[in-house]
C-alpha cells in the first residue's frame, strides 16, 4: 500500500500541475508560457518551452526575443515565459 502511494506521489511530482500554451502574436512571432505548481525547476520548464518552440518552428531556427522567469521552485508556482520568432 505504501509503495502505491509513493508511486502516485512521484507521478504527481513529475507531471505536476504543469501547464503551457503558445500564443501567436503576429505572423512570425509567438509567446509561450510553461508553469508548474509542483516544484519543477525553471531550467526544466525552459527546456520544455524551447522544445515546443522548436516544434512550432520546424526546420527554421528559434530566435528568442525575451525570456522571463517567475516564482521560487518549491515555494510558489514557477513560470517561464518566452517570446520568440521563427527565422
Amino acid at each position: 500500500m505504501n509503495k502505491i502511494i509513493l508511486i502516485l506521489l512521484m507521478a504527481m511530482a513529475v507531471t505536476g500541475c504543469a501547464s503551457s500554451g503558445i500564443v501567436k502574436i503576429s505572423e512570425n512571432e509567438m509567446y509561450i508560457t510553461e508553469a508548474s505548481n509542483w516544484g519543477i525547476s525553471h531550467g526544466t520548464l525552459r527546456m520544455n518551452a524551447l522544445k515546443k518552440a522548436k516544434e512550432v518552428c520546424g526546420e527554421k531556427d528559434v530566435k528568442i526575443i525575451s525570456d522571463e522567469m517567475g516564482g521560487v521552485t518549491g515555494w510558489s508556482a514557477t513560470t517561464v515565459n518566452i517570446r520568440f520568432r521563427c527565422e
